[in-house]
C-alpha cells in the first residue's frame, strides 16, 4: 500500500507542476522584433517604429550620407545597438566619442546631450524606457548646443 500512496504522490507532484509550467507558458507573453543588419538605398535619415509599449520603445534609425541626428537628450535612459554600418555615438556630457558599428551596444543615461553621426551610413536600434509614458515630447532638442 505504501508503494502506491508513493506512486499517486509523486503522479499528483508532476500533473501539478505540468498543469504550472503550462499555465505559465499561458500566460508568457513575447514579441519577435525583426530588423535589419543592411543597409539599402534609402532617405538620408529614417526611422522606423518596432515595438511601442507603456514600458518602453524600439526603434531602427538609419543615416546615411554622413548625416547626424543634432545634438539632443532624453528625459528617460535608453540604449543605443549598432546593426549596420559605422558611425559615431557623441556623449557631450563626458566629451566622449564611441564608435557605433554592428554589435557595439550603448547605454546613455538620461538627461545626457548626444549625437548619432553617420561614417558614412549607420543603422542602430534604439531601445528607450518610457516610465509610461510614450508621448513624443520625451525628446529634447537642443540646437544651441555647440560640439
Amino acid at each position: 500500500m505504501n508503494m502506491y500512496k508513493l506512486a499517486i504522490t509523486v503522479f499528483g507532484i508532476i500533473l501539478i507542476s505540468s498543469l504550472t509550467s503550462f499555465a505559465q507558458q499561458k500566460d508568457c507573453k513575447y514579441k519577435v522584433i525583426n530588423y535589419s543588419t543592411t543597409i539599402e538605398e534609402g532617405k538620408s535619415l529614417e526611422k522606423n517604429l518596432l515595438l511601442k509599449s507603456d514600458a518602453n520603445k524600439i526603434a531602427q534609425v538609419t543615416l546615411r550620407n554622413g548625416k547626424g541626428m543634432g545634438m539632443h537628450s532624453e528625459k528617460n535612459a535608453f540604449w543605443v545597438l549598432g546593426t549596420a554600418g559605422t558611425g559615431e555615438l557623441v556623449l557631450v556630457d563626458s566629451e566622449k566619442v564611441i564608435e557605433l558599428k554592428q554589435g557595439v551596444m550603448v547605454l546613455v543615461k538620461p538627461g545626457v546631450p548626444h549625437d548619432v553621426i553617420a561614417k558614412p551610413e549607420l543603422s542602430v536600434m534604439v531601445i528607450k524606457f518610457l516610465d509610461g509614458d510614450t508621448k513624443e515630447e520625451n525628446h529634447e532638442h537642443n540646437h544651441d548646443h555647440k560640439k
